[in-house]
């Protein structure tokens, strides 16, 4: 495998930096504890003149006649014993000191022969661990960029509405149209109609969050476009479970005021009251929309029977709700 120059710095300082802190870490544990022999020859030396200066005392007295042949032998014997066993003393401290120096110094660099392993192992393997994710990241990032190419044609004619369906050449490979459809939308981040058809496919893929997100934007770029307008409208109501929230409110009465025979916007309307429990409302609104769908039949496009069956059994059950919600409240209030 080649190793280019930044590679190759980078490991060098790796290296470099990894044994510089193994050094700072383990110097303090090989400094080694020894007893200064300059300190025992002093204290030897004091011991001596002070043994001097008493027997010179004891030859005084001796000379003096304060002390008598025997006491004088006495007394200097005395002084000479005090003399060695201090020295012998000394000596088994200094030895004793010793081996505790020379055990001490065993175990530090022992220690820091461990400490001088662990802590390169233990950077690598950190620095290991690191790139492993990062390769991952990377990979992500590189099969999202061939998504991009590989698809960018058929994503661009998904978005801009010259294909009405993905090929078949694509089939399995939804999730990476997706990405090529959404870097498609990045690309061209004004242009309504590409964020409209992107929120088509989140919706396919039943992405609902992002769907709803995208087809916001969408309108956000184009308010006045009513069939991005009552398709978010729509959407924002499902995604409140039935419930129609100011921002779906205003899009819809904007809407009706432009044109009231707006079917989209009437059943919204229908939906809202009756989820809403109004029920008088809702009959206004259930009944309008029939009008309209009544009105736009044509012999080359008649109404669905169905929905005209399905449209009056919904007003006769809001009819009987709204008798059932007026006898409760009549029941109440007695």
């Amino acid at each position: 495998m080649i190793i280019n120059s930044t590679q190759f710095l980078f490991w060098s300082c790796a290296f470099g930096l990894t044994l510089i802190l193994s050094v700072i870490v383990i110097l303090p544990l090989l400094r080694r504890s020894t007893v200064k022999p300059e300190a025992h020859a002093n204290l030897t030396q004091l011991n001596v003149i002070v043994f001097k200066e008493r027997l010179a005392e004891l030859e005084a007295d001796h000379r003096s006649h304060a002390l008598d042949a025997d006491e004088y032998f006495e007394q200097k014997t005395d002084l000479e014993r005090q003399l060695l066993a201090a020295h012998a003393g000394h000596v088994d401290l200094m030895d004793e000191r010793a081996e505790l120096s020379r055990s001490s110094t065993v175990i530090s660099r022992w220690v820091g022969l461990i400490i001088f392993l662990i802590i390169p192992l233990l950077s690598f393997a950190t620095y290991y661990l690191w790139n492993k994710d990062q390769q991952t990241q990377h990979r992500a990032l590189l099969d999202f960029w061939a998504n991009q190419d590989q698809y960018a044609e058929v994503a661009d004619g998904l978005m801009t509405g010259r294909l009405n369906q993905a090929p078949a050449a694509t089939s399995g490979h939804a999730f990476e149209l997706l990405q090529a459809m959404q870097g498609n939308a990045y690309q061209h981040p004004f242009d309504a109609t590409r964020w409209m058809n992107l929120s088509k496919a989140y919706m396919d893929a039943n992405a609902i969050e992002p769907a709803l997100a995208a087809l916001g934007h969408a309108y956000r770029l184009k308010p006045e476009n009513n069939d991005i307008a009552i398709a978010y409208a729509q959407m924002r109501f499902f995604s409140l479970q039935g419930k129609m929230d100011s921002v779906t409110q205003s899009i819809v009465a904007r809407i009706l005021v432009q044109n009231p025979d707006h079917e989209g916007a009437l059943l919204l309307m229908s939906m809202a009251t009756y989820h809403d429990q109004h029920y008088n409302e809702a009959i206004y609104w259930l009944q309008r929309l029939k009008r309209v769908r009544l009105a736009r039949a044509t012999l080359s496009q008649p109404v669905n029977p169905a929905i005209i069956a399905q449209l009056d059994q919904t007003i006769r059950d809001a009819e009987v709700a709204s008798k059932k919600l007026e006898q409760n409240a009549s029941d109440r209030a007695k």
